[in-house]
């Protein structure tokens, strides 16, 4: 399946960021609040239903369970992580509430709790016979029933309003929580293409390099095995006479005019021309019969 890029048309800067989870923590600690008035609304209503009819009816009575679960949430998204940041308490749990997992959740959660509560209240509101005055009441208790019963039905309204506000700040820090999960999720992906770009990068460079070493290690060893100079030719015998050591006959005539440039050089070469002659008289073959000892010349040479 082939990938697609969203673009969502706010800014998801640092500062913009920053903003957003201010307004959401404002905007936690008015829910909070907000439970706070649906309960103070919300059970007067209830008290009055279970005193002349004996227990209260089903919306409102949802309604006050709703407003109570969801009562100390908001105040712990906005106390714990605030004194993890501050403070350095409360580890695990502001690491916790920090999470946008978390706070999806809870905003999730939190926001289909009140939906239903406010169509609950609503229902019961808006049903006739839940603000009609009952003749037997009326004969029994006077005006004290009529003022009261009349109270919980505007009750029962201020409590549908505030239970759809609550809900509807619930959904708005949700819409809050997703941006920043969803640029969360952005800036992983974003990292992990530049990791795998930077890899890849790094990969090509390494293979470069190393074709780079094979080239320069044959091109050496090319040029130290045969050294060819683009005006001459190797095979011919004046660049082999360039190329051969040059060696020199002691006996000819061109070492002995080298030699002669050297102070008692040529009185070292003559001794040695002197001595190669004597020692070419000198033979290993017998002595003939006729001669018992052989010349006087060579022993008083050597001796």
């Amino acid at each position: 399946m082939a990938g697609y890029k969203l673009d969502v048309p706010v800014d998801l800067s640092e500062q913009t960021t920053d903003k957003l989870e201010l307004a959401k923590k404002i905007i936690h600690l008015v829910i909070g609040a907000c439970g706070i008035l649906t309960i103070c609304i919300v059970a007067p209503l209830i008290a009055t239903e279970a005193r002349y009819l004996g227990a209260g009816v089903a919306g409102p009575n949802y309604t006050l369970f709703v407003a109570l679960v969801s009562l100390p949430v908001p105040f712990l998204l906005v106390y714990l992580p605030w004194m993890y940041e501050k403070h350095n308490k409360f580890k695990r749990l502001g690491k916790f509430c920090l999470k946008n997992r978390t706070n999806i959740i809870f905003c999730g959660f939190n926001t289909f709790l009140w939906a239903t509560a406010g169509i609950a209240i609503t229902v019961h509101s808006n049903n006739p016979s839940n603000c009609a005055l009952n003749s037997d009441f009326t004969e029994a208790y006077g005006d004290t029933y009529t003022s009261a019963w009349a109270t919980q039905c505007n009750l029962a309204k201020v409590s549908a309003g505030f239970a759809w506000i609550t809900c509807i700040l619930w959904l708005v820090t949700l819409a809050i929580t997703g941006i920043s999960f969803w640029k969360e999720k952005s800036l992983i992906q974003q990292r992990l293409n530049e990791h795998r770009i930077n890899k890849q990068s790094k990969l090509e460079e390494q293979q470069k390099q190393q074709q780079d070493e094979e080239h320069g290690y044959g091109g050496g060893y090319a040029a130290a095995s045969g050294r060819v100079y683009e005006d001459e030719d190797p095979f011919t015998d004046s660049h082999k006479q360039q190329q051969a050591p040059h060696h020199v006959d002691p006996m000819s005539e061109q070492y002995h005019n080298t030699a002669s440039y050297t102070p008692g050089y040529d009185q070292a070469i003559g001794q040695y021309v002197a001595d190669s002659y004597q020692h070419q008289a000198f033979s290993p073959m017998p002595t003939p019969q006729h001669m018992s000892h052989p010349e006087h010349t060579y022993n008083q040479n050597h001796f």
